[in-house]
């Protein structure tokens, strides 16, 4: 058994022994104590591979001119060694112009400086609102259009409308087509001449514009720009009733405000009265717009028209007193109509208001017939001596002429003399009909023909029967009358 073990032993020795052999070989046979080591490798020598700058875009990175190396390293132009981001140059991002929209007829987009990408592309918003772009003239319609409510692009666009009104200048001409102003409209058997308030404004926001920029209300002694025609109350001139004219937006209204009612009699308080009856109370401002006056045509001859007013446009009375006065040592009645104050009234506030300088060269100075037997009273006293006038009251004569379409019965309802009143003749206080059938919103209106009493002058009633009234009333209309040179 220990012999086995020696054995054993002896054969591992050997092993050890043969395999130090086999390492000395493989070292060439040489002694360990005079070997070498290997020469160190040869330095690597860079193989540069070129790279073109490229340029960058709005969204995608460019780079800069570098080369590479097959041992993957990055070089710049001067073949420095540097990193792969160094090589990067990002990318610019898109240069728009923000507040500037590029468009067609279906969308909109902002526009690149740089690219021809459509940025922030949409279809366009939709306006409900037409916008005015320039308004009608004589020669022209007026021009509208709906835009996109994001960049403006007009969606939609159209003239629209008449034609405008002229342009007239100091001398009568458009300044636009050169034409000559007419003094006058002639349409459907009517004529529209000179201008008059007549129908309440109703809006509330022209109300609130006007109101404001006819400033301060007046007071008694305080009218500011307001005026007064010192009206009777309690049998004494008073100051109760101001008017103002405001021009705007190529129209002109008439402010009414009064602090105590107009009483239907001259000279009495103003318990009766028919202002509140026709909706207009104290303390209230109205307005009313001034509006061409319709004249009916009632005869054509020489190269004139008679007119008479188609509505009764405002109420006055005839005299202020029922009783008579001396003039020059004559005695004169109140309803002498040469005397007259609604005759005053006629020549100078009204025509003054009606007409602009122009019109009033159209209109004729016109000698008044006042015989007896215009006054429909045979041998009547209180005829006065004829006119010269350049408006007038129609006289008794003229609303029974059949020529002029009235019927010749003064106690006939007739439909011809039945006349509308206007809303400005209501807040001065006319009387008017809301009860009888088939004449709602008519009134009873001065003729100039003295009736048969001295303080009594006549008057078409609202049914168009003629009778008359004391002079000194203040609830019946005046219906111009005048002749007009046509054009």
């Amino acid at each position: 058994m220990r012999r086995n073990y020696v054995l054993m032993m002896f054969v591992l020795m050997l092993a050890v022994v043969l395999a130090a052999t086999l390492v000395a070989c493989s070292d060439g046979g040489k002694d360990s104590s005079t070997q070498s080591t290997d020469p160190t490798p040869p330095a690597h020598e860079h193989t540069y591979t070129l790279v073109e700058a490229k340029k960058p875009t709005c969204t995608e990175a460019g780079n800069i001119l570098y080369y590479t190396c097959t041992c993957g390293k990055y070089f710049d132009s001067q073949k420095k060694e540097i990193k792969l981001a160094d090589t990067v140059v990002l990318s610019t991002g898109h240069d728009k112009v923000a507040d500037k929209w590029e468009s067609d007829s279906t969308s909109h987009w902002h526009k690149c400086n740089k690219c021809d990408e459509k940025l922030d592309f949409e279809e366009h918003g939709k306006s409900l609102d037409w916008i005015e772009d320039k308004k009608a003239t004589c020669k022209t319609q007026a021009h509208h259009h709906k835009e996109c409510g994001v960049c403006g692009y007009h969606i939609a666009e159209e003239d629209y409308g008449d034609m405008g009104p002229h342009s007239w200048n100091t001398q009568n001409k458009c300044e636009i087509c050169g034409t000559a102003k007419p003094a006058y409209d002639e349409r459907d058997g009517k004529i529209y001449f000179g201008l008059y308030p007549q129908t309440k404004v109703e809006d509330n926001g022209l109300i609130a514009t006007l109101s404001e920029m006819s400033g301060s209300r007046p007071v008694k002694g305080n009218r500011g720009k307001w005026t007064d025609f010192g009206y009777y109350l309690n049998n004494e001139v008073d100051e109760y009733m101001w008017y103002i004219d405001v021009d705007f937006n190529q129209a002109k209204y008439r402010g009414i405000y009064f602090t105590s009612n107009r009483p239907a009699y001259n000279k009495l308080d103003s318990s009766w009265n028919y202002q509140k009856d026709n909706g207009y109370e104290v303390e209230q401002l109205y307005w009313f717009k001034w509006e061409a006056i319709e004249w009916r045509i009632l005869k054509k001859s020489n190269g004139e028209a008679y007119l008479m007013s188609n509505f009764i446009l405002d109420s006055q009375p005839y005299f202020d007193s029922r009783d008579d006065r001396t003039i020059n040592g004559d005695t004169v009645t109140p309803n002498n109509y040469k005397e007259s104050d609604i005759r005053k009234w006629l020549n100078d506030t009204f025509f003054k208001w009606a007409f602009d300088e122009y019109e009033q060269s159209f209109v004729k100075n016109t000698i008044v017939d006042n015989s007896a037997d215009t006054t429909g009273i045979i041998d009547n006293e209180y005829v006065c001596e004829n006119t010269e006038d350049r408006v007038f009251l129609p006289c008794y004569g003229d609303v029974v002429n059949v020529e002029y379409g009235f019927n010749a019965t003064a106690k006939t309802m007739d439909k011809a003399r039945a006349l509308k009143n206007t809303d400005y003749a209501r807040v001065q206080g006319i009387y008017n009909n809301d009860r009888l059938p088939g004449s709602i919103g008519n009134s009873d209106w001065w003729l100039r023909s003295p009736n048969d009493s001295r303080s009594n002058a006549r008057k078409v009633q609202f049914a168009g029967m003629i009778g008359g009234n004391s002079v000194q009333v203040n609830t019946i209309g005046v219906v111009p009358a005048l002749n007009l040179q046509l054009q």
